[in-house]
């Protein structure tokens, strides 16, 4: 999926998320792609949800990121993301992840 990245609409975003981002808070930023409509072999989505309702819940309110899922042991945030769509149609999310260390 990291292909998915490399589209000329995504890479803009992405400087310009992680630049947005760079406010010390984290040790590192990294960007991700959270979300895809890829589909299983009776053809439902992989995650059901509308991408566009995640963008908003993230932008509205950063997911945390957590170690081992232990919510003891936080690790950073889902800071920020936008939906995408690539020219042959493929729908996905992108994001910035930012790591209080620099892991």
């Amino acid at each position: 999926m990291s292909d998915l990245l490399d589209t000329p609409a995504t890479r803009s975003w992405l400087v310009d998320a992680i630049q947005r981002n760079s406010n010390g808070k984290f040790g590192k930023l990294v960007p991700a792609v959270i979300w895809s409509d890829a589909r299983n072999e009776a053809g439902k989505l992989l995650v059901p949800i509308d991408p566009e309702k995640l963008v908003s819940r993230i932008n509205g309110d950063p997911y945390i990121i957590l170690h081992n899922h232990d919510p003891g042991k936080p690790k950073g945030q889902i800071v920020e993301s936008a939906a995408f769509e690539t020219i042959d149609g493929k729908r996905f999310v992108a994001a910035v992840l930012g790591y209080y260390e620099g892991r």
